[in-house]
């Protein structure tokens, strides 16, 4: 799981938002679409996106990119 916010505000005192991704094997787009919102936040904050910076500073993301690895992997 990774979490990202932003600035002083206490963790509870924000509203929390949670993406999930993968449920089951073989979801290759539900795995890709949390590392994407990832990349989007940290890019908005990188080049001083105020929309990005004022909803992490006023949010907490929880974002799981895979619920269940079974099967993701072939280890043999």
């Amino acid at each position: 799981m990774i979490k990202l916010e932003a600035g002083k505000k206490p963790t509870s005192e924000r509203p929390a938002m949670l993406f999930t991704g993968a449920h089951h094997a073989r979801e290759a787009v539900s795995i890709q679409m949390p590392f994407y919102i990832i990349f989007k936040f940290l890019h908005g904050v990188i080049h001083n996106d105020q929309y990005y910076i004022d909803l992490l500073e006023n949010v907490t993301l929880y974002i799981v990119p895979i619920l269940n690895v079974d099967g993701v992997f072939d280890i043999e």
